[in-house]
């Protein structure tokens, strides 16, 4: 029995390779995150899933973990200082236009 005939997917051009953007963007784990913010993982994951005064922190699920992208948390970060300041001073978001 010839080659072709028992793999007959052995012919086939092979698909091509996909690369990644390249970027130097950081990328945190939930326990890097929860660090640099100085909270628990859980706090974190708590976010990610259903988020704070409804600014959800942005994730991808990737492998077997959480991966969080620098400007995700910087953008979760600035929106929560908005959200803080608001708060102090007693007033509510602006009307969109």
């Amino acid at each position: 029995m010839s080659r072709k005939s028992r793999y007959p997917f052995a012919s086939h051009t092979p698909l091509p390779v996909l690369s990644a953007p390249s970027t130097t963007e950081r990328l945190f784990t939930v326990q890097e995150a929860a660090e640099y913010l100085r909270l628990t993982p859980r706090t974190i994951g708590r976010y990610i899933g259903y988020g704070y005064r409804g600014i959800g922190l942005k994730a991808s699920w990737i492998g077997r973990r959480w991966i969080i992208s620098q400007s995700n948390l910087r953008a979760f970060i600035a929106a929560n200082q908005i959200d803080a300041l608001l708060a102090r001073t007693g007033t509510s978001y602006p009307l969109e236009r």
